[in-house]
């Protein structure tokens, strides 16, 4: 495949925020630790050195979740690895999507498994271990039950799912089949669509819980390059935080801290996350409620059964930095945005604040899709434009839809005509000057009449160019933040991960344009694609 890098910057395709920090603006400065570059990692290395990690009982906790399923020897050794001082993880953490939900899922773990491997080719005394947060905690059903395929979108009904009303790795999956069997009838006209159904069943249909589905489905695609995937739902762990949590009861510090943190951004920007007093739900299998601000009842649920305390938003990045030997956190633009958030609350428990890594971010842009660009003359930041205005670029780019030339003759005409009339009798000068409004605005209305004409003789570009448009950006959305994996590994197999990995540097924060390339079939996918101006 060959990769266009476009600028983030120049086409704002992130919030303020982000482009802010990514810039090196002065005022965000104070609110993160790091510069993200591989030139900070010894930094990181030093002080995160000095943070007590219980090594042994993470790679305990891995290995015991990792029994009911069949891990590589990448990852078996990559567990053993985490007891080592020497050894530090990269980390990014996502809600259980179904079916791993929109692209930029794929993206960040890609990301993550990349960095981790960067650096320890540039730092070869230690190791860096890839990992896979899995927010098992979270509860919001109408955000991960459904993917787009083909333009459509396919949902999970919750009517007869078990723990329907818990947190989301409890819920169960046994009425999961019937939407398996319709994406299977979508795909059936694609090569390799057995193998991606049989994926999709044996993660499941074979597992009972969606917690259990994701860890078998994410470990079956990214296994082999290490990557471990850590439910922090247990009760040990929870022991580590219990401390943090009382004080989140007791004396609501997260809420001090992030909100005093909060007020200082939003004096440039909108931020992403407002704390409440207290930052925890009380969780069963069947249930995740918010904890009220005086409700003191949960501290001795909190001696007795800690793993009923769920940390919400605020709270969860603090958990999983005490738990973690955490060198970088790799998040899409919001969970940047609400890290910034977080540094003084981190400060105050003793936690290192970790270098914070924008995922990489990628578009596709098929045959089909360079074909049409190449007939309507569009390169690849045309692409960014409103469809309007690419409409309008086009009508413009049509010789003789505008009559500069008439308009200029005009102007012309009635300067010789003033100065005549001004020589002769000055209070002439104003009724011409009128007269050559009402000329020009005359010619602005025929050309108005001949660029609607031009639109109508062209529907079928106009046509394309919205259908373009909203195959790139369906609904209004970025195509990585829209569309499901299935399609494009069906196209390319295993080579789909392999070329996310090689397009790119982690570093580089800019947008990759894929296009081209040959399908593991051997079939050409590469057309003709219009150079990127200035490139």
């Amino acid at each position: 495949m060959k990769n266009r890098q476009v600028d983030f910057f120049s086409h704002r395709l992130l919030p303020p925020i982000v482009t802010d920090y990514l810039a090196g603006n002065d005022f965000l400065k104070p609110f993160y630790k790091y510069i993200p570059s591989y030139d900070s990692v010894p930094s990181v290395i030093k002080d995160k050195s000095g943070q007590k990690i219980d090594r042994n009982l993470l790679s305990e906790i891995l290995t015991k979740q990792y029994s009911s399923i069949n891990p590589s020897e990448k990852v078996k050794e990559n567990i053993s690895l985490l007891k080592s001082e020497k050894t530090f993880t990269v980390t990014t953490g996502h809600q259980l999507n179904l079916f791993t939900g929109p692209l930029y899922f794929i993206y960040k773990i890609l990301t993550t498994i990349q960095l981790a491997a960067k650096f320890s080719e540039r730092f070869p005394e230690y190791r860096f271990v890839p990992v896979y947060w899995m927010a098992t905690e979270d509860h919001d059903f109408e955000e991960i039950n459904h993917i787009h395929l083909f333009g459509e979108k396919l949902e999970w009904q919750k009517k007869g799912i078990k723990n329907a009303g818990g947190p989301s790795g409890k819920l169960g999956t046994e009425n999961i089949e019937p939407l398996i069997e319709l994406i299977g009838q979508k795909i059936k006209n694609e090569n390799g669509s057995e193998k991606v159904i049989e994926l999709l069943r044996n993660a499941y249909v074979k597992h009972h819980s969606l917690a259990a589905a994701t860890q078998y489905l994410v470990n079956e695609l990214f296994g082999k390059y290490g990557l471990l995937i850590l439910d922090a739902n247990e009760r040990q762990l929870k022991e580590k935080f219990a401390e943090v949590m009382k004080d989140d009861l007791l004396n609501h510090t997260s809420f001090k801290l992030v909100n005093e943190t909060s007020k200082r951004l939003e004096e440039k920007y909108d931020v992403q996350v407002h704390p409440r007093e207290i930052n925890l739900f009380y969780m069963t299998d069947n249930s995740r409620e918010r904890i009220a601000a005086d409700d003191k009842k949960y501290l001795k649920e909190l001696e007795t059964a800690p793993e009923k305390l769920s940390p919400n938003v605020v709270l969860r990045p603090l958990y999983q930095e005490m738990l973690l030997p955490n060198v970088a956190i790799v998040g899409g633009p919001a969970e940047i945005a609400y890290w910034l958030q977080y540094k003084k609350m981190l400060e105050y428990y003793n936690v290192n604040f970790p270098m914070l890594v924008l995922r990489k971010s990628f578009m596709f842009l098929d045959e089909k899709v360079t074909g049409v660009m190449k007939q309507l003359n569009l390169n690849v930041e045309d692409l960014f434009l409103p469809v309007d205005d690419l409409i309008n670029n086009f009508i413009d780019g049509i010789p003789g839809v505008n009559l500069d030339d008439e308009r200029k003759a005009i102007e012309k005409s009635f300067l010789s005509v003033i100065e005549k009339l001004s020589s002769t009798d000055a209070t002439l000068k104003s009724s011409a000057e009128a007269e050559r409004e009402k000329a020009l605005q005359s010619i602005e209305k025929l050309e108005l009449k001949l660029r609607k004409a031009e639109k109508n003789k062209h529907d079928i570009e106009i046509g394309k160019i919205k259908k373009l448009k909203e195959k790139l950006f369906p609904e209004g959305m970025p195509q990585e933040r829209y569309e499901n994996f299935i399609p494009y590994y069906l196209k390319y197999r295993e080579e789909f991960f392999e070329m996310l990995l090689s397009n790119g540097d982690v570093f580089d924060f800019k947008l990759n344009v894929l296009h081209g390339g040959k399908t593991p079939e051997g079939k050409t996918s590469e057309a003709a694609f219009p150079p990127t101006s200035g490139q």
